[in-house]
């Protein structure tokens, strides 16, 4: 069986400046994956591979679900993966309703554009209803509540029912009991759909995070289960400062020493 994602010598360049350097490593369908580093160590850039939005440089080898960039239609693969960033708060029009936000990610694209089939409409008011936003599905996007638009986002990424939902920084600005809320959607998410998980705040991993990769200056510098990275002394080299890890509750918190 193939797996989820294979990666051998990825390179990523800008203007003669390696974003990222020489990364191989595999994910496996049972993987749930947080990726950690400063910024500029390149997470933004890899998430883009991993989403087959971001051709790597020549010489690079990147497989997802069994099929090879470069021998297959990358929309193609970009409708299997879910993909939600609070980035994408900023990406819509101000006229778009609820409804138009979920039901662009039928087509991977930001607003809704086109008449979607009976087939399509069914998947689009099962995912507003899964999570709870059906019945303001009219509404406009941009007056909804911080909670209310992540849940639309997450409603939009599995609308076509993806085999992997990718999760970039997707709870800065969320107060502490939307966060916990949200939080908690994914955690039970997570137990059936593999994800890879972005963020700066140990404490924002789901649970079922099984594997954590360290990523740095553009080079993936360690990788392993999430008892073995999450360590003191392993994030206090990955952050240049001294820091304390904390395990509370099944999440992890980091404290500054």
């Amino acid at each position: 069986m193939h797996n989820l994602i294979t990666v051998k010598d990825l390179v990523v360049s800008r203007q003669g400046k390696f974003i990222l350097q020489n990364l191989s490593f595999t994910i496996t369908r049972q993987d749930r994956v947080a990726i950690l580093g400063p910024n500029g160590a390149g997470k933004s850039f890899l998430l883009r591979v991993l989403s087959a939005d971001l051709v790597p440089s020549f010489g690079s080898y990147v497989e997802i679900f069994g099929q090879a960039f470069g021998k297959t239609k990358l929309s193609d693969l970009r409708a299997q993966i879910g993909f939600v960033s609070s980035r994408q708060l900023h990406w819509f029009s101000n006229k778009d309703t609820v409804w138009q936000v979920v039901a662009s990610g039928i087509d991977g694209v930001y607003g809704a554009t086109r008449d979607f089939s009976q087939q399509e409409t069914n998947l689009i008011l099962e995912s507003l209803d899964r999570f709870g936003i059906l019945a303001i599905k009219d509404r406009l996007f941009e007056v909804l509540s911080d909670g209310e638009k992540r849940r639309t986002l997450l409603a939009r990424s599995l609308v076509n029912k993806p085999k992997l939902l990718i999760l970039d920084e997707p709870a800065i600005g969320l107060d502490i009991p939307t966060r916990v809320k949200f939080l908690e959607t994914l955690d039970q998410l997570s137990l059936n759909l593999p994800i890879i998980y972005v963020t700066h705040h140990l404490e924002e991993l789901p649970k079922t995070i099984n594997k954590v990769m360290f990523l740095k200056d553009g080079k993936l510098i360690a990788h392993g289960s999430k008892t073995d990275m999450l360590t003191s002394e392993n994030l206090s080299k990955l952050l240049d400062m001294d820091v304390e890890v904390v395990l509370k509750n099944g999440r992890y918190f980091i404290l500054h020493t």
